[in-house]
């Protein structure tokens, strides 16, 4: 009656591989008493048969904030301090003019990328720069 070149069908058949070629990190199966004189069965409890999730969950380092994760390759000190502030927040951050925004206001102006989007404090500074610096030039000009 229905046509085996479905949407439905190609995408059964592809969870289908997936599943078949996966690997089980966890699995638990219920377990069934019979019942008297061996008729019927009735559910008794549930047993774990395989748990690697331990191993698993080692091998895969949390990523989050991946932005400012990474130690920045080039760092400029402002006096005798590596501190610096997020050009839209003003909050302190590490001074890194490749990264002078905090993460949440970075993922803020990563939907537009405009890297000359005038923002409102020096990154070096933290001072407000009234729309002077910018992604690409954070340092406000003295």
């Amino acid at each position: 009656m229905f046509p085996t070149n479905s949407a439905d069908s190609d995408a059964g058949d592809y969870f289908e591989e997936v599943v078949q070629n996966c690997t089980v990190i966890f699995e638990k199966e219920a377990q069934f008493t019979r019942g008297l004189l061996g008729f019927g069965t009735s559910y008794s409890h549930s047993e774990i048969t395989t748990d690697q999730s331990e191993n698993f969950f080692k091998k895969k380092e949390i990523k989050e904030n991946k932005y400012y994760q990474r130690k920045p390759k080039e760092v400029i000190k402002s006096g005798s301090s590596l501190e610096g502030f997020c050009i839209r927040t003003g909050k302190p951050i590490p001074f890194d003019l490749k990264r002078p925004m905090c993460f949440e206001a970075y993922q803020s102006w990563n939907q537009f990328k405009n890297p000359d989007f005038a923002e409102r404090f020096c990154h070096k500074t933290g001072k407000p720069s009234y729309g002077k610096t910018s992604m690409r030039s954070p340092v406000a000009q003295s």
